[in-house]
């Protein structure tokens, strides 16, 4: 049985390296190949995850749903050549043990390394709607607001703490990212800047709240983030290339 599900998994994988590879050579009708792309892979991956799906309830499909949204607009922004083609190798692979393994309750620490590098690329893919497909800011703004609430949420299922507070503490930190959101849209910086702002204030919040939720949070820890967050955002401005 658990064969049969790497199986399954490694054929919808092995769809979406296809399907990149030919989205990297389709012009004519591109938008129908990225939709039906998007939609199988959707679709087969909910039919896969069915089981979690009853045991644990529809949470379990947000992490998949997103990563998988978030690296396929992220595509579209990667100069053509090697670089496309070793991010479908990439995107193909961490996608088949994402949904063979990783959102597995057992895997926290695995769940943890894949929600912080789907914010990354979904800050990323969606200022580059933005900045090169025209997005209006507050459409920016309403994606991450809502791709950061559900990836946060999914996350603190696993605090054995009130279901209203992790919510609350869900809707707090999609809130002060869509803020950053905004604020980064007026400044003269590309999309990887913005998803490594967006990336490393959601780690912080992220732990944060972490280690508000099982009582070991205290003031030395929260000026280390800080520290932390303050140094690495200012290392990330230093070495962007600014537009002009």
């Amino acid at each position: 049985m658990q064969l049969f599900h790497y199986l399954k998994s490694f054929f919808v994988a092995l769809v979406l390296f296809a399907g990149l590879e030919l989205l990297t050579r389709s012009y004519d009708y591109f938008w129908w190949f990225f939709s039906g792309l998007a939609l199988f892979v959707i679709i087969t991956s909910a039919y896969i995850l069915r089981h979690d799906f009853k045991e644990r309830g529809w949470s379990i499909t947000i992490l998949p749903f997103i990563y998988f949204l978030s690296l396929l607009f992220f595509h579209l922004f990667i100069p053509k050549g090697i670089w496309q083609h070793l991010f479908a190798v990439a995107f193909s692979l961490s996608y088949f043990f994402l949904i063979a393994r990783a959102i597995h309750f057992a895997f926290p620490t695995w769940n943890w390394f894949f929600t912080y590098f789907t914010i990354f690329f979904l800050a990323a893919s969606s200022f580059g709607l933005f900045f090169h497909l025209y997005f209006p800011v507050w459409a920016v703004c309403l994606i991450v607001l809502t791709g950061s609430f559900f990836l946060s949420y999914q996350l603190f299922r696993r605090a054995k703490v009130a279901h209203f507070r992790q919510i609350l503490f869900a809707l707090i930190i999609s809130f002060i990212l869509s803020q950053i959101m905004w604020t980064l849209s007026f400044l003269p910086v590309n999309y990887v800047t913005t998803g490594g702002v967006i990336f490393i204030s959601f780690y912080v919040l992220g732990e944060l709240v972490n280690h508000y939720f099982h009582y070991t949070l205290k003031r030395k820890i929260i000026l280390e983030y800080i520290f932390l967050s303050v140094l690495t955002i200012f290392l990330i401005f230093l070495s962007t290339r600014w537009k002009p």
